[in-house]
Order: C-alpha cells, then structure tokens, then sequence
C-alpha cells in the first residue's frame, strides 16, 4: 500500500512540513520549508533521526527533495540550519542527518508582477513556491504564505480546478491562516478533506475570519482543521472556534497531543481528536 501523508513539525509560527510518499520498499521523502531559528534542533533533526531505520538503511536520511518555499526566516532558517550541519559533518568526517537530492528556491524578483499591492504586498510571501503533490490518486496543495487569488489564477492558467467530488485530500491554508491572503472564493474553489493550519496565535493568525471562512465555504461536514499547537500564543490564546459558523457547518478540530500533526485520507488507528463538534 502507497504511503502519502503530511507530517507537520512544531515550528511555534512558522512552516515545516515533511511529506512522506511510495510504497514501503520505495519510501520518498520531502522537505518543505525548515521553520525559523530554533526548529533544526527541537524538531527537525530529532525527526530526522528517527526516520534513519524507517526511509533508509539507518545512514543519512535520504531527502528526495527540499524546497524553501520563500525566504521569509520563519520558513528558511531551520533548512539553513540542516544544510550546514550536513557540511559540517561532512567536513569532519561525521555522518550527516541527511542527504539532498534536489533543492528548490524561489526566485522572487522573477515571480512576482510588479505594482503587486494589498492586501498582503510582501514580495517574499507573493513569490512563494505553491506546490501540488500528487500520488495514488491523492493530492495535496502546499501553499507557502501565497496570496489566495495568485494561487487560483495559476491553477487557472494550469487547466486545474476542484470540486466537491473531486476534491484535495490536503490544503495548506496560505500564511498561517491570516484573512489577508485568503477569501471565501479561495476556499469554494479548493474544498478539502483535511486543512492544515500553522500556527500559535501570533500576530492573530489564524484568523478567525479564516476560520469562518472555511467553515462557510462547505455545504457539508466532512472535513477536519488540523492545527500545530494546542495553546495559542497569548494574544490569540481564545481563537479557535467554539460552535458553528455563521452559515457553515461545524468543525471537527485536531490539534496535536505530543506527536507531529498529521494529514492525509486514512483514517488514524489513535484519533487525535481532542474537541469534535458535529452539525446537528
């Protein structure tokens, strides 16, 4: 049986994200994005570490691909981070975490059209790198901190569109779940079964007007958010939704316990369900 499934380290606010793809005997792994200063070390080379028995013949992890979806710090530093520890062990004669396929970065000054303005101007976040995984006829939409209209109008522009029954398996909502990159028309265009969200509260993200968003653009009930963190930061600490939305159905939330937050079709053999609110 293919594995296609969306790891999502703890980052506190920022973005890292190994997707895991193929069968057992040709297991891929993908790095996307490495979180700001601090998640090498927390998160991603304690993770790496334990996946050297699982993707590999317990040597270096063997990373297929990582792509730094745009240079903001919050998505670069921590796959800095992971490139100079492999040089450094490679220098002294130590085994590195990992090895590198391919890397991916963007270009931004190319991407981005100029007079770009609100509401998010910033050219980093306009020039991310939006990707669509697909594998045994599953999909996942990786989003960057890309605006909502940028990432439909290439959709568009690539003959791509979905629908309720033909839907994504994984959306990664744009920049952490602000209301400034993203609209209801974004989310009637991607329905999802599972929408990944992170982020702790800073900056007010996610949004709640996201939130209601989502919640809005879905005639039905079958989907799940899945957030990084179970506290927000304290200026977001109340955030998440308590009930339904104002026209949408209510949200089954998944935050996780102290494992990595998951995302992909199978139904989990633990849930990690923690509040589930179902429409009456």
């Amino acid at each position: 049986m293919s594995v296609f499934t969306l790891e999502v380290l703890q980052t506190v606010e920022g973005d890292c994200l190994l997707l895991h793809s193929g069968s057992p005997g040709d297991r891929q792994l993908i790095l996307v994005d490495g979180g700001p200063s601090g998640t090498y070390r927390a998160s991603l080379a304690p993770r790496l570490a334990g996946l050297r028995g699982a993707v590999g013949d317990g040597g270096p992890v063997p990373l297929a691909l990582v792509m730094v979806s745009h240079i903001d710090d919050d998505h670069v530093i921590g796959v800095l981070d992971l490139l100079n520890d492999i040089i450094n062990a490679e220098e002294g004669g130590r085994r590195p975490p990992a090895t590198v396929d391919v890397l991916w970065h963007n270009a931004f000054e190319t991407l981005v059209p100029p007079g770009v303005g609100a509401p998010d101007s910033s050219i980093p976040n306009l020039a991310s790198i939006v990707a669509l995984a697909e594998c045994g006829g599953r999909r996942m939409l990786l989003t960057g901190d890309a605006r909502g209209d940028n990432v439909l109008a290439a959709l568009s522009a690539a003959s791509l569109s979905f629908s309720l029954q033909d839907r994504l398996d994984v959306l990664k909502v744009p920049y952490h779940g602000s209301d400034r990159n993203v609209d209801l028309d974004f989310f009637r265009a991607l329905p999802a079964d599972h929408y990944v969200i992170s982020a702790n509260g800073r900056h007010h993200n996610p949004s709640v007007a996201t939130l209601q968003m989502i919640s809005a653009a879905r005639p039905d009930d079958d989907f799940t958010l899945h957030f990084t963190n179970r506290r927000m930061h304290r200026r977001g600490g109340r955030r998440l939704p308590r009930g339904r939305g104002p026209r949408g159905p209510a949200l089954r939330i998944r935050v996780p316990r102290r494992r990595p937050a998951l995302a992909d079709r199978r139904p989990a053999r633990r849930p990690r369900t923690t509040m589930t609110r179902r429409a009456p």
